[in-house]
């Protein structure tokens, strides 16, 4: 099998190099250097947003509660072309277009730049999540999982509350 190859990039997001998706997290990354990521949080009609639950068998993260929406992006890729990839890919959504909120930067305190979007979905019965990759979902309130990620009770992806907090910000 091909290895995905993701950009390397320096704190101001500018492409240094290329390496390959599992060679990345195999090895200890030099000071000041990054991989670009999307990430979408999904909302029904009503305001609650999906929260997927990753795979038992995931390589990072196994069992965590996942952004509705998380891609790697691909060498060259733009963050829209990456996110509508990821949709289709994660979520059997086609066709849609996300809302950008921005791009996260490492400096606040995530492990890469993070384009960020918002899509909200006319039904919860649109989204159609990848079973090798999340064994279960949720839907809750953005008060719901500011109140799971409080008491800490529940286990996310690492760097999911900083996200989180970057998309309130913005809204």
């Amino acid at each position: 099998m091909i290895q995905e190859l993701l950009d390397v990039v320096d704190s101001k997001d500018n492409v240094l190099k290329q390496v390959g998706r599992k060679d990345w997290y195999s090895h200890s990354a030099c000071a000041g250097e990054f991989i670009r990521y999307v990430n979408a949080f999904i909302f029904d009609p009503e305001g609650y947003l999906l929260l997927p639950i990753r795979s038992d068998s995931a390589y990072l993260f196994p069992g965590a509660f996942d952004f509705s929406c998380a891609e790697h992006m691909r060498s060259g890729e733009s963050y829209n072309i990456a996110m509508m990839r990821g949709l289709e890919e994660e979520n059997g959504l086609v066709g849609l277009t996300p809302g950008m909120i921005g791009v996260v930067n490492p400096s606040l305190g995530v492990s890469g730049f993070i384009g960020l979007y918002e899509l909200v979905v006319s039904d919860r019965s649109d989204v159609v999540l990848d079973a090798d990759e999340f064994k279960e979902c949720e839907w809750k309130t953005i008060e719901e999982v500011q109140s799971m990620l409080k008491d800490g009770s529940s286990r996310f992806k690492s760097d999911f509350p900083k996200v989180l907090e970057f998309y309130l910000s913005k809204k």
